[in-house]
């Protein structure tokens, strides 16, 4: 599965027609967006991490989950 999708990774970069370099001017758009999610959340302590979340999910680490991006 590794294998695979690394594979899939590779394909869809060459793809991408946004350099993954622009993302920093892109965040804040990002954050606007999610504003009313994040206003959903019961509790404090997931608004507070909800962007750097979605910065993780977004980076290109190895492992992108929410344990590993902690």
């Amino acid at each position: 599965m590794d294998a695979e999708y690394a594979i899939r990774k590779r394909q869809l970069l060459e793809e991408c027609q946004v350099a993954p370099e622009i993302f920093h001017q892109v965040m804040p758009r990002l954050e606007t967006f999610m504003a009313p999610f994040v206003d959903t959340f019961c509790r404090q302590e997931p608004s507070q991490h909800a962007q750097t979340s979605v910065w993780g999910l977004l980076s290109d680490g190895a492992r992108t989950n929410v344990a590993s991006i902690a």
